[in-house]
């Protein structure tokens, strides 16, 4: 899924063959937020889903990936967490069961 088509407050479920980074990265003014980042793998993976949060510009900016200022947000295992513009295409919104899917 593309960064940009992710909705405020909807649930996402994290593809079932992506293996999280076992190197937990972190990023902010003074470090606080993990980053989420991930690989395919051939294994099956059974991940709790996330909430995106939204973006915001900071006056920080997040270099792993992207050299960028616009952070977007996920809520990840009762944790605020910096999810990167390439970490998307590993989600999939999770069905409410309304509006064929949306």
């Amino acid at each position: 899924m593309r960064i940009n088509r992710l909705k405020e407050g909807q649930l996402y479920q994290i593809k079932p063959d992506i293996c999280l980074s076992e190197y937990l990265r972190k990023t902010g003014r003074n470090d606080e937020y993990k980053v989420l980042s991930g690989y395919k793998d051939k294994k099956l993976h059974n991940l709790p889903p996330l909430v995106y949060l939204g973006y915001k510009i900071e006056d920080w900016e997040f270099i792993w990936t992207t050299k960028t200022n616009k952070i977007h947000y996920v809520l990840w295992q009762d944790e605020i967490w910096v999810m990167d513009e390439r970490f998307a295409k590993h989600i999939l919104p999770v069905w409410s069961g309304e509006k064929d899917g949306e």
